[in-house]
């Protein structure tokens, strides 16, 4: 003979238990009233006429009839459980349909948000390194038309080509003399002027470790994944930096040079550039 055993789950026999099981189940069940609470009746009505070819079950003036596409008011959580078991559904079914397909729109509708946002960092990619190379071409063509050309050595090799080296030599070598002493020319006056004109340079008054500071800080944010350029920006604007603070300055050229400060900073490369274009009309304007 076998033992008895006594079957009893924290002081309830097994009976009980299966029982509770049940109930807890159906606490979960969804009614027809909770169902149009959650989805309203449109999209309820819509999934019972597509299955009973366009009627449904309504209560007009205290009575139960059929009608096809009727006004939302007539129609009831009873007579939604009614047309329910006809098409041989209930609430919960059509909660969990419905669950399902609002889950399929929001996946969708998460997708397609993920594929926007792909193709917008794409485009953003194609414009920056269109930016990239529009820059880059720029500062090689600024650089080139920034190149001093010396047009005593481009005589010198038209002399030599036609067979004249003697007569080029000697053209070189005045064009030499001359630049030194227009050179030195240009030393005696910056001696002559005033110490004051130096320090009252609106680009002195920056200091360099500054003006560096801030150049990383632009160029960093707009190229950051091209440190070369970054580097050959930077020393280039710090080149003009450079330039502009050993400029003598007066009234003028203060004023032109801190409107250009003010708009351009810190790139001091087309800051240098605009003010030697002001200038050099502010000069030919004073010789009419």
């Amino acid at each position: 003979m076998f033992p008895r055993v006594n079957f009893k789950i924290r002081g309830l026999n097994v009976k009980w238990f299966v029982l509770l099981i049940l109930f807890s189940g159906l606490s979960h069940a969804i009614t027809e009233q909770e169902l149009i609470e959650k989805y309203g009746k449109k999209p309820i009505a819509k999934f019972i006429t597509e299955k009973t070819s366009g009627q449904l079950t309504i209560i007009f003036n205290n009575e139960m009839s059929r009608s096809h596409r009727p006004s939302p008011e007539y129609i009831t959580a009873n007579t939604i459980g009614i047309d329910l078991k006809k098409i041989g559904s209930s609430a919960n079914e059509v909660d969990t349909i419905f669950t399902k397909k609002q889950k399929e729109k929001e996946n969708k509708a998460a997708k397609e948000k993920r594929r926007l946002i792909d193709l917008n960092n794409a485009k953003r990619l194609r414009e920056e390194a269109k930016q990239l190379r529009e820059e880059a071409t720029r500062l090689a063509e600024e650089k080139e038309r920034l190149r001093p050309k010396d047009k005593y050595d481009l005589a010198v090799a038209i002399a030599v080509k036609k067979g004249l080296k003697a007569q080029a030599e000697d053209e070189k070598r005045i064009a030499r003399k001359l630049r030194h002493q227009k050179e030195h020319k240009a030393r005696k006056k910056e001696k002559r002027q005033s110490k004051s004109s130096v320090t009252n340079n609106p680009v002195c008054a920056i200091p360099l470790n500054k003006a560096v500071n801030d150049l990383k800080s632009a160029y960093s944010k707009k190229y950051p994944n091209s440190y070369s350029t970054q580097k050959m920006l930077i020393d280039g604007n710090i080149r003009s930096y450079k330039e502009l603070c050993r400029k003598r300055v007066n009234s003028v050229s203060v004023r032109v040079l801190k409107k250009r400060i003010d708009k351009y900073y810190p790139m001091f490369t087309t800051i240098k550039m605009l003010y030697n274009s002001d200038m050099k009309a502010y000069e030919e304007l004073n010789n009419y």
